[in-house]
């Protein structure tokens, strides 16, 4: 099979951003495993009895006086793992997700598959009778750019590089997971063009038509789904931060009508490409984050006293965990 030059670039495109992702976070992992970062703590425990020398006195410090003063853990350096395992282990996972649905799944499963029935049904029509503007498709475009690989890859660069040079760990994972869930959406998205080959409204004449296996790539939207991936980890990320948060998903929404308004896509893909991007967004963040399980609860802490007995001749040092 002999694809045009227009589509020769495209594929020459997606892999230069796949290899530079996967540098990117092959660098990430070997730094990470030479510094410490802030949020990892190592934790030693103690019985509370410790606290007290053996003739039931309150433990006291050199100098006779009572220690308030905590003294916080080392932190132990926390290395990420080999980025290609962990490549293959959430296309494992994204793969084999259908296998594992449960109950709490079908809540949200079953609407969506009623609304991508009745879109499948009513693709063509709504696509008809879409507006054949000039004015209209322009400004699609234009707003359909957010959802490209080379902005939202970008971006989620843009994020990694500020929050390694202003020392903003939530920034900074917030690009690499970013990266991360763009790269497995990216592989996912494509394999599925390539399965489905659905043509484009714009190649129907006089009507689009929508036919599947055609070697087309209109089923999912790729754009689609890029934006909602990395809208759907700045949102987790960032789920502290409304303006962020529904910002990234009000840019997600824009990008998606964009891609039907401007005639590239039907409706039916974009809603599938969307919701695939969203998932694999939240499933990164929630997988292999660590920033989040800071927000909204406690940070899990130590507390490390030294003390010391005049009358026993005792010392030691107290943990107390909490989580």
């Amino acid at each position: 099979m002999t694809f045009p030059k227009s589509t020769s670039r495209q594929f020459a495109a997606f892999w230069v951003l796949l290899a530079t992702a996967l540098i990117l976070l092959t660098t990430d992992a070997t730094a990470q495993s030479r510094r410490q970062p802030p949020a990892q703590r190592s934790y030693q425990t103690m019985n509370p009895e410790d606290l007290c020398s053996p003739d039931g006195e309150p433990d006291v410090v050199s100098g006779g006086e009572t220690s308030n003063q905590p003294v916080i853990a080392p932190i132990k350096p926390h290395a990420r793992p080999n980025p290609f395992k962990q490549l293959l282990e959430d296309q494992k996972a994204i793969w084999t997700s259908p296998l594992h649905t449960n109950q709490e799944d079908v809540k949200w499963m079953a609407p969506l598959a009623a609304t991508a029935a009745v879109l499948f049904a009513t693709d063509e029509g709504m696509s008809g009778g879409l507006s054949h503007s000039e004015e209209l498709s322009e400004r699609s475009h234009r707003v359909s750019i957010l959802g490209s690989g080379w902005v939202t890859f970008g971006a989620a660069s843009a994020f990694y590089v500020s929050g390694m040079l202003t020392a903003n760990t939530r920034a900074q994972e917030t690009g690499l997971l970013g990266i991360e869930a763009l790269v497995n959406s990216s592989i996912v998205v494509g394999a599925l063009k390539f399965a489905a080959g659905r043509e484009r409204p714009t190649s129907g004449v006089p009507e689009p038509e929508g036919s599947f296996f055609r070697s087309g790539k209109s089923f999912p939207s790729g754009h689609a789904s890029t934006i909602w991936t990395l809208s759907a980890v700045i949102g987790e990320e960032y789920s502290d931060k409304p303006l962020i948060k529904y910002g990234a998903y009000a840019a997600a929404a824009a990008v998606s009508i964009s891609r039907f308004t401007g005639r590239n896509h039907f409706p039916s893909d974009v809603l599938v490409g969307g919701t695939i991007g969203y998932l694999i967004g939240r499933y990164t963040v929630r997988r292999h984050g660590q920033q989040k399980d800071q927000q909204g609860k406690p940070e899990n802490r130590i507390v490390i006293a030294p003390y010391v007995s005049r009358l026993t001749h005792a010392y030691g040092v107290s943990a107390l965990v909490t989580f």
